[in-house]
């Protein structure tokens, strides 16, 4: 069993994720985490993740059931950004807690802050970050960035592809799924198309989350990420699927530029202290 907890009446805690949290707090301590902005904390954090096995669907073992699963010893793209950035506000708390992180990584993770079934989770990485930005967690950092355009793609890529979700099989969660991406595709949103990257480049701050857009039919993102350093030589730190870890990759500009499928980035900055 890996270190994995989930949060329902109580928030049950294997000892494996116990051991990893006390030994992430101590670390902490012991290198003045607490002391660097929160951009700086949140790359901090995810490297201590580096090496860590992706492993994939870990969101979705249980479909008629929805938990806040946290999970330390096996990462998505998404979970490794929303780990490192929940672990960075718990982790300068007077007393840090699992559960604090646990219900750390439900405020962002569900579209009210707690998980209320399927359909409340914030499935879209630009949903993600529109959800978030409203509730002043992030701030959409890519309308003002250079070279930032309108977005009106439409989204529909889970209700257009019903059956590669089973929870979908539910007809209230699909219609519920249905309408988010319709709000999703009505609503205000900037992206920076791949040619504009370099030029947005120069704005890129460490512990920005990037979603890297992708030109499938009704999807946003196809994955996320986290920007390590500043500026147009920012890497990207990342779970990949391909290498099978968590990795610190090259230059954001150059994997964006080298990339087929990615046709732009979207950008969340960490809100707060």
């Amino acid at each position: 069993m890996g270190a994995l907890a989930s949060l329902g009446p109580t928030a049950s805690l294997a000892r494996g994720a116990k051991v990893e949290f006390d030994s992430l707090v101590e670390r902490g301590r012991e290198r003045g985490w607490s002391r660097l902005p929160l951009g700086r904390r949140v790359v901090a954090i995810g490297k201590e993740f580096l090496g860590t096995p992706y492993v994939g669907g870990t969101l979705d073992r249980s479909p008629g059931k929805e938990e806040c699963t946290v999970l330390l010893d096996g990462l998505d793209c998404v979970t490794f950004f929303e780990t490192s950035l929940a672990l960075a506000r718990v982790l300068v708390l007077e007393r840090p807690s699992w559960d604090a992180l646990v219900a750390e990584v439900a405020a962002t993770r569900y579209r009210r802050g707690a998980a209320e079934g399927y359909a409340s989770r914030l499935h879209y990485t630009s949903d993600w970050i529109l959800t978030n930005a409203a509730r002043g967690l992030v701030a959409d950092a890519t309308r003002t960035m250079p070279g930032a355009e309108p977005w009106t793609k439409k989204i529909g890529f889970m209700s257009g592809h019903r059956d590669r979700y089973p929870a979908l099989a539910d007809p209230a969660v699909f219609d519920a799924i249905r309408d988010s991406e319709r709000a999703l595709s009505e609503a205000d949103r900037s992206w920076i198309p791949k040619e504009a990257v370099p030029k947005a480049a120069g704005a890129f701050r460490s512990g920005d989350i990037f979603g890297l857009v992708t030109g499938v039919e009704g999807l946003d993102c196809a994955h996320t990420g986290l920007c390590a350093g500043d500026g147009a030589g920012a890497r990207l730190m990342h779970a990949s699927s391909s290498q099978g870890k968590v990795v610190l990759d090259r230059p954001i500009v150059e994997l964006v530029a080298a990339s087929r499928s990615w046709t732009g980035i979207v950008v969340a900055r960490p809100q707060g202290a």
